[in-house]
């Protein structure tokens, strides 16, 4: 930084009022920089002088804003004008000091990562708020501040909280310096008024226009003239051709934009598509939008999908996100506590979903990232989780008055990932705190049938509004060619219909076609007459590419040859690198980025790259692709290999930092160039550890790529080169095309591998993971079947039918093992550490999860295998879901509660002393929703299955979630829990679910709640005098819900009979989803009629031993309930009542598996 403002100082030393840099010298380690001292005292010292009055402070004035025209004229922009950067002597002589942060740049930074200057002095464009360049009038606004201060005294916006001056910098206006101080003159108050405006355009073009005005204050002043004939702005000259970054011939889709949000701030459930080509103006209408609404507590995020990240899914939308976070983190320590706070408690144990892809989160929540987030979880469970973690942050980032503004651009370039994710975003928070815009050219339905699709599954969820941006008219192009010349329109309609042909109405090309006319000379500033001028014969016979991307390729072969080496490297980088990045070896660092960007004058000049974030980026992929042309393929692999090295060698021999995926990338488009057996061995591991990392991140289609990616660096035998790397990119490989659907891939890569494997445990392993897969798939039979192979490979056996004389040998034979142990005693037996036997609990574990849905027997089986395994070779958290299961099995046929009671504390200590993500949720839900009951109140039961659903969540672990939260609602109606504040919850946990990912469904249909309910018998079952009343008319509601679903499905049905062929598909998936929420509904009603019926005074009075302290109660209550409860029964006729839905069904297909008394067995 030093020798920065040494440099630029000494470049500066012809401008008179600059302080003048001796010298710069190294001192025992320490940089030195040798300023000649002026003999003044800074502003800031003097603003209080009474001594000085309005005469005095106008010499200042005007000398400091020549000053600062000075500076500018010379190509650089300060930063940080402010009173202590400012020297005033005796004589009223003005030096202007501290160029720390200033830059030579035209346009420093279209987005800066972070504030830099004073807060208080700051230019709005320089918060990073508003996205747009920050050049020389920047600095115009802060002296506007200074001048405020200086004729005031005082600052124009005080606040003690950072996040408010931001604020007021961006939409507050400040009081007028004429009302603080009545005897200041009208002009000067009105032009230091034009300083602070918003808008850059509507500053003074340059500091000599400001110093004219203010020079014939003065002169008015001392000669007694008329203040009020000064003209402000009469002469000022612009100091370069700039083109306002203002938005032409859109006013009707800004409207359409404008009305669309203020209906999603209502409530409204909304999102936009903007259609339009490239250069139609997409962006800068959202930054319109952005700018309009950013004082009104909006969140805005901005990002953009492009080829080279097809394959790196969720890039945009964890692009955008990252904007508001990195907002936050600039807007003080008090406002960084309060949002570490709320968004530690939203998100909790699924933060670590998010920090490797959000660092900004990370720094935000004061966390490291995690580095083994692959291993902990599955692949379904880590897609889960990242999908919960993501709604939970959108959110937390908005509320329905200020939502989040999340716009999506280059929709064409999306990945399958990122447009699920995107309709169930837009289901569950449109309205309530996201406004989605997504922008793109689209093209016709036909080119991308899954955009389309996806367009229109998300209309079923939300109000779309689409807007179509045409190419711009001859008057909007017009518009902007008076505006950057500073002359009415009218006076530029024949060089605007010049321009408009050859752009095509593209404003962005327009733009850049007007910016090679100025270089040209063809368009000129005529000094003498103190305007511009333009020659439209030669503008007529300029030469023009065809398009925009075309042209910036072009101004490609105008660089020097050093500039083009930096933007090679660049390229082989990315879309956008840091100093440190292409530069390690002279210790770069992100800071340097302004000295960089020097280095890179005229490609920036040319509008090839620009400053983005603290990092340089190429402004579209095509001129980075033109740059990438310009390499040999040899040149290319051998830039790409020394990129790799560095990157291994600051990774480590661990290699699990962030960064694994680029490392893994250089090395794969420099294979051709790494010879050494050694390097491709590592090339293959970084591949891998690649490839997890993307497994865990939901990044399914990128970790296959990193597989094989990993086995191409192996050869052709890779079996011979590395088998156990080899098996383990394999596995991986296999794991992740099953769950994206490409079953022949995986069946393929299955057999390959049970043919290869060395070792029984291997080939178990990968059929352990085969089950995993068919389990998330719901493919129940193919799950035990599966799990049987791969028990069998270890020498057990599952039978899959057993039978009872089976079970009863089985429950024999463990309790001989069990030698009248008590549980808690169980849990002293040692850590299983064996991967035969670990391999055998996985297999044994995934078949139960799968006979829990629907074999108890075989479930009971297996409980008995796993306790089994567990006396024999130690404990995991596997085994604790088979203590709960056993308990349950032998102890209710003993009507033993003790002994459920114990085995099922006991699994619940397992699953805390060996923390298994989706374990305790499994655990929780069977012991508080099946054992605890029989012992504990129900309301204490409610409360820890909430808890069974948040770890459930945590860990991406949807069955178990979901069992608990119904679980859960259930026991708290039992318990006689609030019911609107219990079905509030139910929703929610619907919502969460994701079934048909349509929240705007759900609460549509118990929105009806209060008319569905008015049909049942019971015309307020607030007023029901028992509880089986209660549940008599809940569940004649539930019939009536069924009913209106129905209805409900034909009405999303019949819109859709015209659709392309494909909508037949949309509507059997929504079918699907809603025979879901039958399901659910029906599930908890018949629940809680079995609970009730099940409780018979005989039986409890045979159990007295082990019952509820409030047996006497509830004995006497169900007594006096007997009658009501046959009267009950009669009424719900739960069977014949599922056969009338049938009929009414629109299959009867569909009507089987809503048949309410399924689970009652």
């Amino acid at each position: 930084r030093l020798r920065r403002e040494y440099e630029l100082l000494r470049a500066l030393a012809e401008v008179g009022g600059v302080v003048e840099a001796l010298a710069i010298r190294d001192e025992d380690g320490d940089l030195v920089l040798e300023l000649r001292d002026f003999g003044g005292a800074s502003l800031d010292a003097a603003l209080d002088d009474p001594a000085l009055g309005i005469r005095e402070r106008l010499t200042i004035a005007a000398e400091l804003a020549g000053i600062l025209g000075g500076v500018h004229a010379a190509g650089v922009i300060h930063r940080d004008i402010k009173p202590r950067n400012i020297l005033v002597d005796g004589d009223l002589r003005v030096q202007l000091i501290d160029f720390g942060i200033a830059t030579r740049a035209a346009a420093a930074e279209l987005s800066a990562a972070e504030i830099q200057g004073t807060l208080a002095y700051i230019a709005p464009e320089q918060t990073g708020r508003i996205q747009r360049s920050v050049d020389h009038r920047a600095d115009l606004y802060s002296l506007g501040v200074t001048l405020y201060e200086l004729f005031t005294g005082r600052l124009p916006f005080v606040a003690e909280d950072p996040a408010e001056l931001i604020h007021a910098h961006l939409a507050r206006v400040p009081a007028a310096p004429a009302s603080l101080r009545p005897e200041l003159p009208a002009p000067l108050s009105a032009a230091i008024l034009r300083l602070l405006a918003k808008s850059p355009e509507d500053r003074y073009r340059s500091a000599f226009g400001l110093a004219h005005d203010l020079v014939a204050i003065a002169a008015a002043l001392d000669d007694g003239g008329a203040l009020e004939a000064i003209e402000l702005g009469a002469s000022d000259p612009p100091l370069m051709f700039q083109i306002p970054e203002r938005l032409y011939g859109r006013d009707d889709a800004r409207a359409a934009l404008e009305e669309a949000l203020t209906r999603a701030r209502g409530g409204a459930p909304e999102a936009v598509i903007l259609r339009g080509a490239a250069g139609s103006g997409k962006s800068a209408l959202f930054r319109e939008l952005r700018r309009d609404h950013l004082g009104e507590g909006a969140r805005f995020a901005a990002g953009a999908y492009d080829p080279s990240s097809r394959g790196v899914p969720y890039a945009a939308i964890f692009d955008a996100l990252a904007q508001p976070l990195r907002e936050l983190l600039g807007e003080g320590e008090e406002v960084e506590a309060r949002w570490r706070w709320s968004l530690g408690r939203s998100l909790a144990g699924l933060a670590s979903a998010l920090t490797p892809r959000l660092p900004e989160l990370a720094r935000l929540l004061g966390v490291e990232p995690p580095t083994d987030e692959g291993e902990r979880f599955s692949t379904d469970a880590a897609r889960n989780r990242l999908h919960r973690a993501l709604h939970v942050l959108v959110r937390a980032l908005g509320r329905r008055q200020a939502p989040l503004v999340l716009f999506l651009d280059d929709l064409q370039w999306v990945d399958d990932a990122s447009l699920e994710l995107l309709v169930d975003l837009v289901g569950e928070t449109a309205g309530e705190g996201l406004f989605c815009v997504l922008a793109g050219d689209l093209g016709d339905d036909r080119e991308a049938p899954a955009i389309a699709a996806a367009l229109r599954r998300l209309g079923l969820r939300a109000r779309l509004t689409t807007i179509e941006l045409a190419p711009l008219e001859a008057d909007a192009i017009a518009a902007m060619i008076g505006d950057s010349l500073g002359v009415p329109s009218a006076e530029v309609g024949d060089l605007a219909e010049v321009v408009a042909r050859k752009s095509g109405g593209s404003g962005f090309f327009a733009a850049e076609l007007l910016r090679d006319l100025e270089r040209a000379g063809i368009i000129r500033f005529d000094a003498g007459a103190r305007t511009w001028r333009y020659d439209l014969d030669a503008a007529v016979a300029a030469a023009v590419t065809r398009n925009v991307v075309e042209l910036l390729v072009s101004r490609v072969a105008d660089l020097e040859r050093a500039e083009v080496e930096l933007l090679q490297r660049g390229a082989c980088l990315g879309m956008s690198f840091s100093a440190a990045e292409l530069e390690p070896a002279q210790g770069g660092e992100a800071g340097d980025v302004a000295a960089l960007a020097e280095r890179l004058a005229a490609a920036r000049e040319r509008r090839l790259v620009e400053v983005r974030r603290g990092q340089i980026a190429f402004t579209h992929e095509r001129v980075r692709e033109a740059i990438l042309a310009t390499l040999e393929p040899g040149e290319r692999a051998a830039l790409h290999l020394a990129i790799a090295r560095q990157r291994a060698a600051v990774l480590g021999p661990e290699a699990a930092g962030a960064g694994m995926r680029e490392t893994a990338e250089h090395y794969e488009a420099a294979a051709a160039a790494v010879a050494d057996p050694q390097e491709r061995l590592l090339a293959a591991r970084l591949c891998l550890t690649a490839a997890q990392r993307a497994r865990s991140g939901a990044a399914l289609a990128a970790a296959i790529a990193r597989c094989d990616a990993g086995l191409r660096f192996l050869g052709a035998s890779p079996w011979r080169v590395d088998y156990r790397l080899t098996y383990a990119l394999m596995l991986l490989r296999n794991e992740c095309e099953a769950a994206l659907g490409q079953l022949e891939r995986a069946d393929a890569t299955t057999a390959l591998l049970l043919r290869e494997a060395l070792s029984a445990e291997d080939r178990a392993e990968v059929l352990v993971t085969r089950a995993g897969v068919h389990n998330a798939r719901n493919e129940l039979e193919r799950v035990v079947e599966t799990a049987a192979e791969a028990v069998a490979l270890l020498g057990e056996a599952l039978p899959m039918r057993p039978s009872m004389p089976a079970l009863v040998l089985g429950m024999i034979r463990v309790g001989r093992a069990l030698g009248g142990r008590q549980p808690r005693e169980l849990l002293e037996l040692p850590e299983l550490r064996s991967r035969r036997d670990r391999l055998l609990l996985q297999a044994y574990a995934g078949a139960s999860a799968a006979a829990f849905q629907g074999d108890p027997k075989l479930l009971t089986q297996i409980a008995l295998k796993m306790i089994e395994v567990g006396l024999r070779a130690g404990l995991n958290a596997s085994i604790a879901q088979a203590f709960i299961t056993y308990g349950l099995a032998v102890g209710a046929g003993r009507r033993d509660y003790a002994m459920m009671e114990g085995f099922g504390r006991a699994g619940i200590e397992l699953v805390k002393r060996y923390p298994e993500p989706g374990a305790a949720a499994l655990c929780r839900f069977l012991y508080f929703g099946m054992v605890a009951p029989m012992s504990h109140p129900y309301s204490d039961c409610a409360g820890e299955l909430r808890e069974a659903v948040r770890h459930g969540v945590e860990a991406g672990a949807a069955i178990p979630a979901g069992l608990a939260a119904m679980a859960g609602v259930t026991m708290a109606v039992a318990a006689g829990g609030d019911l609107e504040r219990l079905e509030g919850e139910a929703v929610a946990a619907l919502e969460r679910d994701g079934l048909d990912g349509d929240a705007a469904l759900l609460r549509k249909i118990f929105a009806e709640r209060d008319a569905v309910i008015a049909r049942a018998p019971l015309e307020n079952p607030g007023e029901a005098t028992s509880t089986l009343e209660l549940v008599g008319a809940m569940a004649e509601a539930s019939r009536a819900r069924a009913e209106d679903l129905h209805d409900l499905e034909r009405r999303l049905r019949d819109p859709l009979l015209d659709s392309p062929p494909d909508a037949e598909a949309e509507v059997a998936a929504i079918r699907s989803e809603l025979r879901a929420a039958f399901r659910a509904m029906a599930d908890t009603h018949t629940r809680l009629r079995r609970g009730e019926s099940l409780v018979v005074v005989d039986f409890l009075a045979e159990t007295e031993s082990s019952a509820p302290s409030e047996l006497a109660t509830l004995t006497r209550r169900i007594e006096g309930e007997r009658d009501l409860s046959d009267r009950v029964a009669e009424r719900l006729k739960w069977e014949g009542d599922s056969r009338v839905l049938a009929e009414e069904s629109p299959s009867a297909g569909d009507a089987t598996d809503v048949d309410p008394s399924r689970g009652t067995e």
